[in-house]
């Protein structure tokens, strides 16, 4: 697979070096907060250091970054950008590791900016481009506005695009995604740049038609709960609970084999960091599966998981022994999985008839139904006050602003439940 996507990434390197002299160059609209020139390269200290201080005084700045993930534990950070009405900026670690190998640029002044509070930061989605931040201050990110989670509250559906929003709100079509450009590669052509550009230029706009919108439909506090969030530093660490379940979706598996592998996934993330390469390409999804469902007790256990890499046996396979005994030898391992009875034909049907509801009222109030719920979360919640007759205490979507849309559909539920 990574084999894969560094041919497609240097086919679309290659292509865009190619074309963009046979296309005239896509006009920018003229507002106050979209800035129409030429970016600015940015590629060492003393200028980093300067625009930091210029973004500071602004106290508003768009951000952006650009990365490979699939070749390295950490993704690779390749350029970032960032953006006011009146400037657009390049940041380019790497040609400053190739102009000077012995000090490249040193990006810690922007990473305390985006931990400043005192500071907002408009992001697309931003919470990969974010993680930097905790990674290299320990420090959450803070005062984020997310155009992707706003628009979710003023009638855009969730997740929108960022094309998306620039075609709503801007009345710009811009060309497609470069999903598998290779960043890392320089020169950059003008179209990657232009790309890069794009990503940023239209933010300080779009922030402030979001902004106004959500004060006209008192959705601001709505908005700032949800960018809370991006404040946790939890929400940027490995978490083997939400890795396992990730790995899992929908499926059912015993107690057991759930209890092992969140304990595998842990494994697997160790091996992959001490080695700086993505966890999957150490250990697939599936094999670890097939190692929880095995529970091997020795290393020829471990090798009849048919899908476990060879290369790995050497003192890899004793970790996951030595984890299984541990966890076999635990009382959360004799403990009975909970028995959850199942829901009754007519209870599904109430279940689906309140997921249409949800969407119903969503749809009214001009929220993003997938802001508001996941089908499995609302399932989940509507299934357990079906079976109790009675709302689950100190639920998500019992919390916040999310309580006023969803309570009133699962009370409905309960109501037309205790009739039956």
């Amino acid at each position: 697979m990574r084999e894969y996507l560094s041919r497609r990434r240097d086919q679309s390197h290659d292509e865009a070096h190619l074309v963009i002299e046979t296309h005239e160059p896509q006009s920018v609209i003229e507002h106050p907060l979209v800035y129409p020139g030429e970016p600015e390269m940015i590629a060492d200290d003393e200028a980093l250091i300067a625009l930091c201080a210029e973004l500071k005084a602004a106290g508003v700045f768009a951000y952006d970054t650009e990365f490979i993930g699939e070749t390295s534990y950490h993704p690779r950070l390749c350029l970032i950008q960032v953006a006011t009405g009146g400037r657009v900026v390049l940041i380019d670690p790497i040609q400053s590791a190739i102009d000077n190998r012995q000090s490249p640029i040193n990006l810690a002044p922007l990473w305390e900016l985006l931990a400043d509070a005192g500071v907002c930061k408009i992001v697309h989605a931003g919470q990969p481009d974010l993680t930097p931040v905790v990674r290299h201050l320990d420090k959450p990110p803070r005062n984020i506005f997310d155009t992707q989670i706003a628009a979710g509250f003023v009638g855009m559906t969730y997740p929108a695009s960022l094309h998306d929003l620039i075609s709503h709100y801007m009345q710009v079509k811009l060309p497609k995604a470069m999903t598998f450009t290779r960043w890392d590669q320089r020169p950059l052509s003008a179209h990657h740049l232009r790309y890069a550009v794009d990503d940023v230029r239209y933010l300080p706009a779009i922030h402030d038609a979001i902004v106004r919108r959500l004060a006209e439909r008192g959705r601001t506090t709505w908005a700032a709960q949800e960018f809370a969030a991006l404040e946790q530093v939890e929400r940027y660490r490995f978490d083997a609970e939400t890795t396992m379940q990730r790995i899992l979706k929908m499926t059912h598996q015993p107690h057991q084999v759930r209890l092992l592998l969140k304990q595998y996934v842990r494994i697997r993330d160790r091996l992959a960091e001490n080695r700086d390469l993505p966890p999957r390409s150490i250990l697939k999804d599936r094999t670890l599966v097939d190692l929880a469902r095995a529970a091997p007790t020795s290393e020829e256990q471990v090798l009849a998981v048919s899908s476990f890499p060879r290369h790995l046996l050497s003192g890899t396979a004793e970790r996951f022994v030595k984890v299984t005994e541990k966890v076999m030898a635990s009382e959360a391992w004799t403990e009975p999985g909970k028995r959850i009875k199942p829901l009754s034909r007519a209870q599904r049907q109430q279940l689906d008839a309140g997921w249409l509801a949800l969407k119903e009222l969503c749809e009214r109030e001009e929220v993003a139904l997938g802001l508001a719920a996941s089908r499995k979360n609302f399932g989940d919640l509507a299934a357990a006050a079906l079976r109790k007759k009675k709302l689950p205490e100190s639920h998500a979507l019992l919390t916040g602003w999310r309580q006023g849309l969803v309570e009133p559909v699962v009370t409905g539920l309960i109501a037309e439940e205790s009739r039956g």
